[in-house]
């Protein structure tokens, strides 16, 4: 079987969706507590449409960043597959 996957490119891509994905989880939880402490001092009809829609926003974006994870996840995976198809390179 001949996968033709350059392994040098792959686990360096590897590592560099790793620490994005670190870094915006990291950035995520600095946000979500100074969100946290910030929507409870607004008040009124347009701040809880926008609280509503942040909030709506920053669910997305973590359920990208889990996205992300598991693609991740299946990258190693590929890479190691490869890794053993290229005799332990």
């Amino acid at each position: 079987m001949d996968v033709d996957v350059d392994l040098d490119s792959l686990q360096k891509f590897i590592q560099t969706l790793d620490m994005f994905q670190q870094q915006m989880a990291d950035q995520m939880r600095v946000m979500s507590g100074a969100w946290t402490a910030c929507k409870e001092t607004l008040d009124g009809p347009s701040a809880r449409e926008f609280v509503e829609q942040y909030d709506q926003t920053q669910s997305q974006v973590l359920t990208a960043i889990g996205t992300g994870e598991d693609a991740l996840s299946q990258l190693r995976k590929l890479a190691h597959v490869v890794t053993d198809l290229h005799g332990g390179r």
